[in-house]
Order: C-alpha cells, then sequence, then structure tokens
C-alpha cells in the first residue's frame, strides 16, 4: 500500500496525573496526512495540543492510542535503535529557544549531530559548511552563540537541522524569541529549503502572520483537528502576500 510520508489514525495521547478523572487528553483522536515535499503550519491556542502534536510526529513522545506511519511503517514496529536513527537521520528539529551550546563554535554546534550518524568523522567540516553556506553563515563559523543576534543563533540551529539531509524539519516556534525582521529571514530560508530543496517542514506557531509562509495550515482545539486548509494569501519571498 502507497502511503503519505506521514498518517496519523485516531491518535491519542493522554497524560495521567494519578486518577484517571484528573487525566488530560491532549490529542483525542487526530487523523491527518502529510505528503513529502508540503510545508505545513500547525496553530491552535495554548493548551490545543499542538506541541504535544509535534513531540508525536517527531518521536519524541509516543502516543497513548491510535496509529502513526512515519514512510508506511507504524511506530509501533520500530526498534529503539531504529527510532534513534529516524530521529538522528530523517528528520531535523528548530526549537524556539535554539538549543546551542554555548562557548562552542557555530561549525562544531552545527557538526553535533553527526556525531551518531554514521558519517566519517573526515567528512564532518564539509557538510557543516555546506549547512551553513545554506544559512548564509559562512563569515561566522568560528563565532560563539554570544557573538552572534538571536537572528543568527536561530540560522545556526537550522543548519545544524539541515547538516544531515533530513527528510522532515520540524521548527517549534522558531521565529518566538526573534524580532519582525529576523522572523521573516527565518521563513524565509525554511521557505527556500521546502520549495528548492524538497524539505517537508512542519511549523508550530501561534503567529497567523508566520503560519502563512506554509502552503496548508491545521487549526487544534482541545485536543482535535477544528480545521485543514490550504494557505490562500501566501507570503512569499521578497514579495508579501500572494494570492
Amino acid at each position: 500500500m502507497n502511503r503519505h510520508l506521514i498518517e496519523l489514525e485516531s491518535v491519542k495521547k493522554i497524560y495521567c496525573a494519578g486518577d484517571e478523572q484528573s487525566a488530560t487528553h491532549a490529542l483525542d483522536g487526530v487523523s491527518l496526512e502529510i505528503k513529502a515535499g508540503e510545508f505545513v503550519a500547525i496553530m491552535g491556542p495554548s493548551g490545543s495540543g499542538k506541541s504535544t502534536l509535534l513531540h508525536v510526529l517527531g518521536f519524541l513522545d509516543k502516543q497513548t492510542s491510535g496509529n502513526y506511519y512515519f514512510q508506511g511503517k507504524n511506530n509501533k514496529n520500530y526498534s529503539d535503535e531504529e527510532l534513534a536513527q529516524v530521529r538522528n537521520k530523517e528528520i531535523g528539529f528548530i526549537f524556539q529557544s535554539f538549543n546551542l551550546l554555548p562557548r562552542t563554535k557555530v561549525i562544531d554546534n552545527v557538526k553535533l549531530p553527526l556525531i551518531y550518524s554514521g558519517i566519517k568523522e573526515s567528512e564532518w567540516n564539509k557538510l557543516a559548511e555546506q549547512a551553513i553556506e545554506s544559512v548564509d553563515l559562512l563569515h561566522r563559523v568560528n563565532h560563539e552563540p554570544s557573538q552572534l543576534s538571536g537572528g543568527e543563533q536561530q540560522r545556526v540551529a537550522i543548519a545544524r537541522a539541515l547538516v544531515n539531509q533530513p527528510h522532515v524539519i520540524f521548527a517549534d516556534e522558531p521565529t518566538g524569541n526573534l524580532d519582525s525582521k529576523s522572523g521573516e529571514a527565518i521563513m524565509e530560508i525554511l521557505q527556500e529549503l521546502n520549495e528548492n530543496h524538497k524539505h517537508t517542514i512542519i511549523l508550530v506557531t501561534h503567529e497567523t502572520q508566520t503560519a502563512k509562509y506554509a502552503e496548508r495550515i491545521i487549526r487544534l482545539k482541545d485536543g482535535l483537528i477544528e480545521s485543514d486548509e490550504k494557505v490562500v494569501e501566501r507570503f512569499r519571498k521578497g514579495k508579501g502576500i500572494l494570492k
């Protein structure tokens, strides 16, 4: 059976804090499909389940019930070793807080995922430099995070997410700690990676303007999908809104 890159079937995630009555249904039966090469934004108010959904999709957490298929394989059938390989090689993560190592040069921050990749160490510098070049930061390779602006730090985080050339990039509020100009630059980079390099991008954001860089917006409320629609007025690099 041909499946999409990502498929969820009636996925629930329940957090229990003692008795059953105090259980939190963070996801309450979510079903969706995401094709390879899509740029999808996930939106919703605080507590809607959007971060939980991202964590399940990114193999950072496991659903309580329902099925999650990644590249046609049910996540229940992955061994711990296979899950680690998928997280390292197939998936790149970008977070709001950058998560860079302080007092560590840009190039060494970007090389971190390569440690567990099985790629020869002799190739690490070249791969890291290619990733850094893709976010236009080669002039900063020997700087430490404290010497960079917030926007530059997030670009380093994107380069680190790219270094293993993953199929999917998960971005959790990537513009949340940035001013509007830096945020626009980050979203333009993600759009470029999607359109010209064919990375699937799955973005969590609470900002409507940020979500409009995507081609599809999934809105969650109370752990359920409230709407799933194509973006009609989409922001495009250097062109504002294109209808």
